[in-house]
């Protein structure tokens, strides 16, 4: 944190290219820190098979290497590493309207503890026509939570991740 004096009437604390900056009027004082946080989520040189084949429980481990072929299938890319347990398919750029920008994957799932999380980083909003033939499960903005896939309408999720994967608005934040 960097500080310097200066003449202002006002506080405000803005963001401006990947430096935070609070104005504090009353005190005079201009506080500045370079360097915003990185995102800590990002695509890993570890193998997916490897992986895969690390996850303790064999139901969950064949529901992610189902997962794995069908999204290597409708993506044509073999699958990354994001952080240590996501493994993505695709990829974008994008920025948001502060100037922040990052790559992220375009679709892809994550064996959690309570359920299996699928990502479609396009969202779900247009999807209710196919997302009420699925089977049980709960949504995010960008996340699809399901038990097992053995729950759920293999043919719908299918659908739904080929839609997904032709859908132009990537990277709009």
């Amino acid at each position: 944190m960097t500080r310097r004096r200066i003449g202002l009437s006002l506080s405000v604390i803005f963001i401006l290219s990947k430096t935070i900056w609070l104005v504090r009027a009353r005190s005079g004082v201009l506080w500045y820190h370079e360097n915003m946080a990185e995102l800590k989520t990002k695509k890993q040189n570890s193998g997916v098979d490897e992986f895969l084949a690390s996850i303790p429980d064999d139901g969950v481990r064949q529901d992610c290497r189902e997962l794995t072929d069908l999204m290597r299938k409708i993506t044509g890319d073999p699958g990354d590493m994001w952080g240590t347990s996501i493994v993505g398919f695709g990829e974008y750029h994008y920025k948001y309207a502060s100037g922040r920008e990052n790559d992220w994957f375009r679709m892809g799932f994550s064996p959690r503890k309570q359920n299996l999380t699928i990502y479609i980083m396009s969202g779900y909003e247009d999807k209710e026509d196919l997302l009420a033939k699925l089977g049980p499960h709960s949504l995010g903005k960008s996340c699809l939570y399901i038990k097992r896939l053995a729950d759920i309408d293999m043919k719908v999720l299918a659908d739904l991740l080929r839609q997904a994967h032709q859908t132009k608005n990537y990277g709009e934040a």
